[in-house]
């Protein structure tokens, strides 16, 4: 009986330590792909994009920033970003990694901001 108990506990614990692994992974590699501004069309709403923006122009008001942003490869397409809870403006001399949920709004796409990262 107790080589049964044993051999329970080994699987249990090489079960658990692939999982931990697995869910590591997983985690630490999940990131939506990387896409151009100018492929961004309305097939997007409501999807998780990443992009490697330039900031064009920004402005602060009441904890929220507006980004417009061009893209660091295609300056000519631009869109809106929107940041909130935020008290600062963003260094316009930096290009950045932005994930966001494109979202609609007065019928022209947008990008609500979840991450920014400079690169």
């Amino acid at each position: 009986m107790k080589l049964k108990e044993y051999n329970l506990i080994k699987i249990s614990f090489i079960i658990f330590l692939f999982s931990f692994i697995l869910l590591y992974y997983l985690d630490d590699n999940y990131s939506p792909k990387l896409i151009y501004i100018l492929d961004i069309d309305k097939s997007y709403f409501n999807k998780v994009v990443r992009i490697d923006v330039k900031i064009q122009k920004q402005t602060l008001k009441n904890q929220t920033l507006f980004l417009t942003l061009s893209d660091i490869n295609y300056s000519n397409f631009k869109i809106l970003a929107i940041v909130f809870n935020i008290n600062k403006t963003l260094d316009k001399n930096i290009n950045y990694e932005i994930i966001g949920k494109v979202d609609l709004y007065k019928d022209d796409l947008e990008i609500l901001v979840n991450e920014i990262k400079k690169i």
